[in-house]
């Protein structure tokens, strides 16, 4: 899937939401499902993916997400945009 406009959103998304504090129910009514979930040892990991590049196979040579952590009662500590080469 292909999320053409999600990068360009960053700026209005910070700017205008308070997004530390969020719980994941409020978060996930603000952005949607999440493409990623991962819970480890008392911190929740929830990632939005923004762009994804693919070469000449199937799997993605490069991607940008917007990575929220949560602490255990599900609530947002912190966020941070993650790039892999």
């Amino acid at each position: 899937m292909v999320y053409v406009n999600r990068s360009s959103l960053l700026p209005d998304l910070f700017q205008h939401h308070q997004l530390i504090g969020l719980s994941s129910t409020q978060l996930e009514a603000l952005l949607g499902e999440p493409q990623g979930k991962e819970i480890t040892s008392g911190e929740i990991h929830i990632t939005y993916l923004l762009e994804e590049e693919y070469g000449s196979n199937i799997d993605p040579i490069a991607s940008k997400s917007l990575l929220f952590q949560l602490d255990q009662d599900s609530v947002v500590t912190r966020y941070d945009i993650v790039e892999y080469p």
